[in-house]
């Protein structure tokens, strides 16, 4: 696909979308083949669907450069709207209705970001599921086999007293066929006795706790058992359902009576126990269910409690339509629990935060990103559309660059502690600072030349052998290249030895260290001037092709030198290779028009290149870690630096804002005051601070984050029974 390297490049650098990202998908989409066509009519290299033409500017969407500019634009408008890669491209290739997706959609990602080899980032796990509505009621109460029995045969509905004597059997038989006197069954469900308080005596705060309990437990069963009552009369058992409503509000009456002395004495204790009663009745529904991972699971899961703890409520007996005061029960508990269940996850986030790995690791090597990007999820879409703000999201632009100049400065300094050195704070990121770790690495490159030597042996004639072959078939038209430089570098520079027939490298012949020094110095100049500026494949496999003859030399060295000097060697050598990923990086298009600066995609692309079969196979090799951490918090794309949608926001804000000050000064004072605030962790020190805040807590904060985090999805919803039904 060479033949669209320049279109890609334009595309990517006028989007702000990484070349390798738009390859990806025209590997994946085409192959590279401009007239493909899919089943649903999608055209051209990057597949562009008709509906999109007119959006997109496209006429022709077998012209290459229509195509790419097309799908470039649709992948930058999608990277704007989703923050993060993998969501992008499934909307990329699925839309936005998810009934349309399936497997090859849920694979779409991974295919593209592997074709593209910028790595993949971790997908976001799906919210679990809620459980269903338990509809059981368990019996109880002290009733006679004939009251029961009369009542779910269809007889007549049983009145009077509350207990039963025994019956003939002509009794129950009249029952049956309903006909003469019913007697009212005692309560159906559970009804806790309250501590009775001796007469002429006020209750204690711990017995009107106890009966607070015991009420708040009764109140839950008993509504249970009005709903099954309801159910069953609607199902058109009229009979049962009534009798089970009938003895509802029997036992709520007599609950009531119990109490009242308790409420009377100490209404708060009182309450707080109904409160504790009805969370005790109702927990078990929470503690069945798996906890949510993100705050938009906890409000679906809270909403969904809130919803069975309100059916779980009892209504009035007095209330004239059931149906309409249970469906305000529901609705109230799902939008009370849907509120509050995320609200107490988020305060027990913010006292233990689940920090991801990759945030962590980024803070261990230096790098501080932003609030959204260490909280991700829904924070991190948010901070994302906030950065077309304006005031505030010039503010937000600048901590995410300055996270990447982190990573930059990261990559620096583990090149620089390989040879014991460390990167000065006033060295600055990009040219200037690349040039500083080479500088560095060659000035123990040339402590080393004075004790060192080369012996041109067969193995360097073999590693010299394996490079030309492979450059052969990469980039032929570079070979002759190669050549000049092998015979100029080091064939012209080797004293002694013999030529073998075919060969170009005289064997047993011998460099001095510093002859070895000036090439291997040399050739590294030659390496990074094929890749300054807008490169082309043979530049580019020429580049790699002298990085291999550098590392065949300085392993030659190490074979022929004393051991002191091979341990410096190869302190060198660590530094050095980790050096070419950045030189590689710093390189790349995107980066070299951005003074060097590099993205981490741009490393992971570097790191994989320099990569064998099966660390790309693998995502890993050297620092690959590091660059999959960085990409998956910092992301693919460089901040924007201000675009020209936000210039005219700000143009405009500033209109607004005079008008603002003379018309109503107070409220256009307070919005500054609010944009100054959202501002400060976006700045430096507020960075830091906001970092510290989300990821630093001594050791006892993690149990009660998860602990409050559990309340959530147990107490809120488990305590509005006894707040709805607080009337009974």
């Amino acid at each position: 696909m060479s033949q669209y390297d320049d279109i890609i490049q334009q595309a990517a650098q006028q989007y702000n979308v990484d070349p390798a990202l738009i390859r990806g998908v025209i590997a994946t989409e085409s192959s590279g083949n401009p007239k493909a066509t899919s089943k649903t009519g999608a055209v051209g290299l990057m597949q562009i669907e008709p509906s999109n033409y007119k959006a997109l500017g496209i006429t022709d969407p077998t012209d290459p450069k229509q195509n790419i500019f097309g799908g470039a634009q649709l992948l930058s408008q999608l990277l704007d709207r989703f923050g993060d890669v993998p969501t992008a491209l499934t909307h990329y290739i699925g839309g936005d209705d998810p009934k349309n997706w399936g497997p090859q959609t849920a694979a779409y990602p991974q295919k593209v970001l592997t074709a593209a080899g910028i790595g993949a980032p971790q997908v976001a796990q799906k919210s679990q599921t809620l459980p269903g509505i338990p509809t059981a009621a368990q019996p109880g109460g002290n009733q006679s086999d004939d009251a029961i029995f009369s009542a779910f045969a269809g007889g007549a509905q049983p009145q009077g007293a509350a207990q039963q004597g025994p019956q003939s059997d002509d009794a129950i038989f009249q029952s049956f066929v309903g006909s003469g006197a019913a007697r009212a069954p005692a309560s159906l469900a559970p009804q806790p006795q309250a501590p009775q308080a001796s007469q002429g005596e006020q209750p204690g705060i711990l017995a009107s706790i106890g009966a607070g309990l015991g009420r708040g437990v009764q109140e839950t069963a008993l509504g249970g058992q009005q709903l099954v009552g309801h159910l069953l009369q609607s199902l058109g058992f009229n009979n049962a359902g009534q009798w089970l409503v009938n003895d509802v509000n029997q036992g709520l009456q007599a609950g009531a009576q119990q109490i009242a002395p308790y409420q009377a004495a100490h209404p708060l204790a009182t309450g707080i126990g109904q409160v504790g009663g009805s969370i005790a009745a109702t927990a078990p529904l929470g503690a069945v269910m798996p906890a949510a991972a993100s705050l938009g699971g906890m409000a679906v899961q809270g909403a969904g409690l809130g919803a069975l703890t309100g059916a779980l409520s009892p209504v009035n007996p007095n209330e004239q339509n059931y149906g309409a005061a249970k469906a305000q029960q529901v609705g109230l508990g799902a939008l009370t629990g849907g509120v509050l269940s995320p609200v107490a996850g988020a305060v027990g986030r913010v006292i233990s935060p689940n920090v991801s790995p990759d945030v962590q690791a980024l803070i261990q090597r230096g790098v501080t990103p932003t609030p959204g990007q260490i909280a991700g999820g829904a924070l991190a879409r948010t901070e994302a559309k906030l950065t077309s703000a304006p005031g505030i999201g010039d503010a937000i632009v600048a901590g995410q660059r300055r996270a990447v100049d982190q990573f930059n400065r990261a990559t620096y300094q583990d090149a620089l502690a390989q040879v014991g050195q460390h990167l000065p704070n006033n060295v600055a990121t990009g040219s200037e600072g690349v040039d500083y770790v080479r500088t560095q690495l060659g000035h123990l490159y040339d402590s080393i030349a004075n004790r060192a030597s080369l012996t041109a042996d067969q193995n360097l004639s073999n590693d010299l052998n394996a490079i030309r072959n492979d450059l052969a078939q990469t980039a032929p038209g570079a070979l002759n290249q190669f050549d000049h430089i092998i015979n100029n570098q080091l064939t012209a520079k080797v004293t002694g030895g013999a030529i073998p027939q075919g060969g170009n490298l005289p064997i047993g012949g011998t460099m001095t260290g510093n002859q070895w020094n000036d090439s291997r110095s040399m050739i590294a100049n030659l390496s990074r001037r094929q890749i300054t500026g807008n490169a082309n494949a043979d530049n580019w496999a020429l580049h790699d092709a002298l990085d291999d003859l550098t590392t065949a030399l300085n392993n030659a060295v190490g074979r022929s030198s004393a051991p002191d000097v091979l341990a410096d060697l190869q302190r060198a050598n660590a530094g050095w290779a980790r050096y070419k990923q950045i030189e590689k990086a710093a390189g790349s298009i995107g980066a070299s028009n951005n003074g060097n600066i590099f993205t981490p995609a741009q490393y992971t692309s570097s790191i994989r290149s320099g990569s064998t079969a099966a660390q790309k196979g693998t995502n890993s090799g050297l620092n690959a870690d590091f660059a999959n951490a960085a990409q998956n918090v910092l992301g693919s794309k460089y901040p924007d630096s201000g675009t020209a949608g936000r210039g005219l926001m700000n143009l405009l804000g500033s209109g607004i804002l005079t008008g603002g000050l003379i018309t109503n000064p107070t409220a256009t004072l307070a919005g500054l005051g609010g944009v100054a605030l959202g501002s400060i962790p976006y700045t430096q020190l507020g960075q830091r601070a906001a970092a510290s805040l989300l990821t630093a807590r001594p050791q006892f904060a993690q149990p009660v984050g998860q602990a409050v985090t559990g309340l959530g999805r147990l107490v809120v919803p488990g305590s509005l029974p006894a707040l709805l039904s607080g009337s009974q």
